[in-house]
């Protein structure tokens, strides 16, 4: 994986992944960039599996959660 690519508008700043052209955050900087809990994250990563809109293992790095 390369170096995090580090954004900051001055309200925010994020160190994000980047790895073969996908961005990758955690849960706490998605939770940052939108301005809700983790646990709100959470809970609609757990629907959007269950629904099966997105694939777990395609979208989910072990080392990030």
């Amino acid at each position: 994986m390369n170096e995090p690519i580090k954004y900051n508008d001055g309200e925010i700043e994020l160190a994000v992944s980047v790895e073969s052209e996908t961005i990758w955050l955690t849960q706490k900087q998605i939770s940052e960039l939108f301005e809700v809990t983790k646990q709100n994250i959470s809970l609609h990563t757990i629907e959007i599996f269950k629904s099966k809109e997105l694939n777990k293992n395609s979208t989910v790095k072990k080392y990030l959660t």
